[in-house]
C-alpha cells in the first residue's frame, strides 16, 4: 500500500503488481484516530466500489478496520477485515492482538484484493 494525502483527504493506493486488484481510497481523519471514505478500482472501466473504514492504534505501528465493496456482479457484496502495518513483524503483532478481539477473525493472510 502506498499512503499519501490530497489537500482534504488521505489517499491510499493499492500497490501495483501484475494480476492483483487495484484500488484507490480517498478518506478523511477523524479525531487523529480513525481513517473512513470510499474506495474504487483503477481498472479502466470498472464500476466496482466500496467502503473502508480504519482505526489508528495507540502506538501508532498499525491500522486496523473493515473494508467494504460491492463488485457490481448483484449477487455478493465482499466484506472483510483490514490490517496496515509499517512491516511484516508490527503486521503480525496487528494480527495477534486483533485475533482476541475478534471471535470469527479468519486465518492471517498477508495480502488480500478488494476491488
Amino acid at each position: 500500500m502506498v499512503i499519501s494525502h490530497g489537500l482534504f483527504d488521505i489517499i491510499i493506493k493499492s500497490e501495483e503488481k501484475e494480476g492483483k486488484l487495484q484500488w484507490t481510497s480517498r478518506s478523511k481523519l477523524f479525531q487523529n484516530s480513525f481513517i473512513s471514505g470510499s474506495w474504487t478500482s483503477k481498472r479502466p472501466g470498472s464500476l466496482s466500489r466500496g467502503y473502508i473504514s480504519l482505526e489508528i492504534s495507540s502506538n501508532g505501528k498499525f491500522m486496523w478496520g473493515h473494508i467494504y465493496g460491492d463488485s457490481q456482479q448483484n449477487v455478493k457484496v465482499l466484506y472483510g477485515h483490514f490490517i496496515m502495518a509499517k512491516n511484516e513483524r508490527e503486521l503480525e503483532i496487528a494480527y495477534e492482538a486483533l485475533k482476541f478481539g475478534t471471535p470469527k477473525l479468519s486465518e492471517f493472510k498477508k495480502e488480500k484484493d478488494y476491488a
